[in-house]
């Protein structure tokens, strides 16, 4: 029987082992492929990260000196004029030689800077040695006129820079030890056309060889530099190095060490290949086009006043490698053959041991047929039972299929039919939604354009203000019905932009206060000092979610008041960083009996009595711990009944990046603007928006085209030419985006402002209208402040105000003055003296000590230090001398 058994184990286990095996190979052999590769892929993103960064930083040394060279400029008619007295170009040297020293201070890049007359003659010389720079006496002020870079110089154009080759620094013709590897950065100084003189940077180049070495963006390859003649600026070895300065290493070359290499090397532009020796990945550096090639320079360019000349870049080259020797790829792509191996070893023991138990189960399986074939004969007999009871099972599974079968069939038609009805209630929403907005467009319009006229009687007022209130808490309600249809399909979404939080925290208090105030009970708004000034969020949805929790904590309360709190949990040590800040709003009220604080925020659920709830949808909670949840947050909710409620939730808001202050203003004061008179067409199938518009901006001065579709409204626009066009997103004939895409096509309307407007917003999307070529949307009703300040932005309109409303409020200069809180003067007079004295440096650690000693200072901090990166002292000693 043993031996039986055996014979079972190498049957089905021998063929496994094979299969395996081959698996394991194969899957050896693509691994190792796919680590070539990788390292492949890796070398040559090395290379091209390490060309990129000399790029940058050949434009850094370019724009350095440019900014000498605007010095120069600003310098030498005393510095290089030879009927200056010398005293006054004594302190213009001392002067301009602290502007030298605050850049090689800030920099330590430079062994010196040199500015140079016309006849080679050093008029300033700062030298860097012992890691400190210092200034030259005029003693020891050398002729440079016979250096080799200072003759190249003379034939230079204006804005034209010369680079002299990299090389080893001669100390009296012999190699300066310890070896200083320089390249000199040579620019021309004109003044009326002419010729004055030069200015001199001798870059120390071990700090660009350091940064070669120090940028790993891979650990297997070697970095190496090659000039254009072979010879190792950075080698594998520091011996075979500069072999052009010394007579002795003339034939160490990478062309000697790397023949086949070098073949290819010094004939492609850049690429990558596989020798005997190793991997390399090369990538041609033309310093001379890399000096301009940054964006940088072409503000530089500016500052300075030049321009760029066409030159022969191709002359002076590096090659920048890196080799990968034989050995390390080899052991690199074979680190996975002990863990295959192993992992070969483990399986196929596994599989041994699982196939001896199964050959032992065969063995014992065998022993129980022998068993079974005995007992054949009585299973015989109950075979005829068995069948009887299979053949009543079959007939029973029959039946419940077809059951099944009905009982699906009956799903899937309610499935279907709840699928018509959900479509249909979607369908009447939408179409309710625009049926009621269209009326409400005349009634709000027509509201505000009769609250405006100075001719209506005063005791229409509180009509006109009620009408006005009622038509606004419909659109409201409306606006919550749509926001659920959306929620349900989840096809809200939020539309963040940069705002004032200040502003939009102060608006939506004053809304609340009215009501508050009318039931006399008080609102207090209590704000954190530290919110940041804008941010960057949907602040229309987050005025909805502060409105209607306000608004809730008015409505249940009748003694006592609301307080409500904006709060910065975490202090910011960065202007930049996320805010993470707390709205919460507590009443006094009636509070919300534990059995309903888990259905609050469901849908159509009021958690008051009855005459409470009289206004409102039930939806107002529900959309707004949706819209939190889409912020990243979440509503919660604490009470008690009798005493009060307290709800709050946390979003983290990023800092606005393009916010600009703007003045807010009064649409009751506008009577008109200045300049010519402007058309604006408006383009609407519903009669009664066309009216809102015309009456709306015709007492103001504009002249308004109607038209009835898009079709009439393209024919008008195109006859008329307007400066700005209004026009309804959907319409019969031609729709409004579809007339935009016209337009856009024609190059007279490129530019023309177009404004997208609809009261259907189930079926336009805001971003659907500015993709089909719109300049805005705006939502319908009309309401005449968001109208003028659309007109504001794209028409660049002034508006002409009644400057009898305009008493008591701040002038421009007085707005400017508040926007910074200033130090006291006792911390600015450092800060002043080193700004008249030209310091930058200076100015710019004491800019940063201001910010360590209190936050407030941060935004004054920044001007500064804005300033001083563009050396506009003048405008430091204007922003200071006031407050010292």
């Amino acid at each position: 029987m043993p031996i039986k058994i055996v014979k079972r184990f190498l049957g089905m286990f021998v063929p496994v082992a094979v299969l395996l095996g081959i698996g394991f190979v194969g899957f050896y052999e693509n691994k190792k492929n796919s680590d070539r590769m990788a390292i492949a892929i890796a070398e040559d993103q090395s290379v091209r990260i390490r060309a990129a960064n000399l790029a940058n930083h050949f434009s850094d040394i370019r724009a350095d000196l440019m900014v000498l060279a605007k010095w120069t400029a600003n310098e030498e008619h005393t510095l290089l004029n030879s009927r200056i007295l010398p005293q006054d170009r004594q302190e213009f040297q001392r002067l301009f030689a602290k502007k030298l020293l605050v850049m090689s201070e800030q920099k330590q890049i430079y062994d010196q800077i040199r500015l140079l007359d016309t006849t080679g003659q050093e008029k300033v010389r700062l030298n860097f040695n012992q890691g400190k720079p210092g200034i030259v006496p005029d003693g020891d002020l050398q002729n440079q006129s016979q250096r080799y870079w200072f003759r190249n110089s003379l034939t230079l154009q204006e804005g034209e820079v010369f680079i002299s080759p990299m090389d080893l620094n001669l100390d009296h013709g012999k190699i300066e030890q310890p070896l200083k590897p320089m390249i000199r950065f040579v620019t021309p100084i004109f003044d009326g056309g002419g010729m004055e003189g030069i200015v001199v940077l001798n870059y120390l180049a071990q700090n660009l060889l350091n940064k070669l070495g120090q940028e790993n963006t891979t650990t297997t390859g070697k970095t190496l530099l090659l000039n254009a003649q072979g010879y190792w600026l950075k080698g594998l070895k520091p011996e075979d190095e500069w072999g052009f300065m010394y007579e002795e290493r003339k034939n160490r070359t990478f062309a000697n060490a790397f023949p086949d290499a070098w073949e290819q090397i010094s004939t492609l532009e850049t690429g990558q290949f596989q020798t005997p020796d190793g991997l390399f990945s090369f990538r041609t550096i033309y310093p001379l086009q890399d000096i301009w090639s940054s964006g940088a320079n072409a503000g530089i360019s500016k500052l300075s006043g030049l321009s760029q000349r066409v030159m022969n870049v191709k002359s002076y080259q590096w090659k920048l490698v890196t080799f990968v020797p034989t050995a390390v790829l080899e052991q690199q792509v074979r680190a996975t053959q002990p863990v295959v191996l192993i992992c070969y070893i483990g399986l196929t023991g596994f599989l041994g041991l699982g196939f001896w138990f199964l050959a032992t189960l065969w063995s014992k399986r065998q022993q129980a047929v022998a068993d079974l074939q005995q007992s054949e004969a009585e299973l015989r007999k109950t075979g005829a039972d068995l069948a009887a009871s299979l053949e009543t099972i079959e007939r029973v599974n029959a039946s419940l299929e077809q059951r099944v079968r009905e009982r699906t069939t009956e799903l899937q038609q309610a499935k279907e039919q709840a699928e018509i009805a959900n479509q249909s209630k979607s369908e009447f929403l939408a179409n309710m939604n625009h049926e009621l907005r269209t009326p409400l467009n005349g009634i709000l319009g027509y509201a505000q354009i009769i609250q405006r006229d100075p001719e209506t009687a005063r005791k229409h007022e509180h009509g006109l203000s009620t009408i006005h209130h009622c038509a606004f808490h419909l659109l409201t309600l409306i606006n919550d019905i749509l926001d659920f249809s959306k929620l349900e399909v989840q096809k809200m979404e939020l539309y963040p932009q940069d705002f004032h939080l200040g502003n939009c925290l102060s608006t939506t208090i004053d809304i609340c206060r009215i009501k508050a105030k009318q039931k006399g009970i008080f609102l207090d708004y209590q704000a954190d000092e530290q919110l940041p000034i804008a941010v960057h969020a949907d602040d229309k949805r987050l005025r909805q979610v502060l409105l209607n929790l306000l608004n809730n904590a008015v409505k249940f309360t009748d003694e006592g008041g609301v307080t409500f709190q904006v709060k910065v949990l975490e202090g910011r040590t960065n202007p930049s960083q996320n805010c993470q800040i707390r709205f919460q709003v507590e009443d006094s009220g009636i509070g919300i009996a534990p059995n309903k604080l888990a259905k609050i925020f469901l849908p159509f659920e009021q958690a008051g009595k009855r005459e409470r709830n009289a206004e409102g949808t039930g939806l107002g909670l529900a959309i707004s711990r949706q819209i939190v949840q889409m912020m990243g947050g979440d509503i919660h909710v604490e009470s008690v009944l009798g005493e009060g409620s307290i709800f709050w939730f946390e979003v983290e808001l990023p800092p606005a990046t393009e916010w600009i202050a703007q003045a807010e203003f009064s649409t009751n004061r506008i009577t008109g603007y200045q300049g010519d008179r402007l058309t604006i067409v408006m383009v609407d199938d519903i009669k009664a928006n066309r009216d809102v518009i015309i009456d709306m901006l015709e007492p103001l001065g504009f002249r308004v085209i109607a038209a009835e579709n898009g079709q009439q409204g393209l024919d008008k626009i195109i006859q008329i030419q307007p400066d700005l066009v209004i026009t309804d997103a959907i319409m019969p004939v031609i729709d409004g985006l579809e007339m935009t895409r016209h337009l856009r096509k024609l190059p007279n309307f490129a530019t023309t402002p177009i404004i997208a407007s609809c009261a259907h917003l189930s079926r336009v999307d805001p971003q659907e209208t500015l993709d089909a070529g719109c300049t805005a949307f705006l939502p319908k009703p009309f309401e005449l402040t968001n109208l003028l300040k659309i007109l504001h932005k794209h028409l660049q309109l002034e508006w002409i105000e009644d400057r009898e409303q305009d008493i008591g409020q701040p002038s421009p200069q007085d707005t400017e003055l508040t926007e910074f809180v200033t130090p006291p003067p006792e911390l600015l007079t450092v800060l002043y003296e080193a700004a008249r004295d030209g310091f930058i440096g200076d100015v710019q650690q004491e800019a940063h000590r201001l910010k360590q000693i209190d936050s407030q200072y941060i935004p004054f901090a920044n001007k500064l230090l804005e300033l001083s990166r563009n050396f506009d002292d003048t405008a430091i000693i204007k922003l200071v001398k006031p407050l010292v």
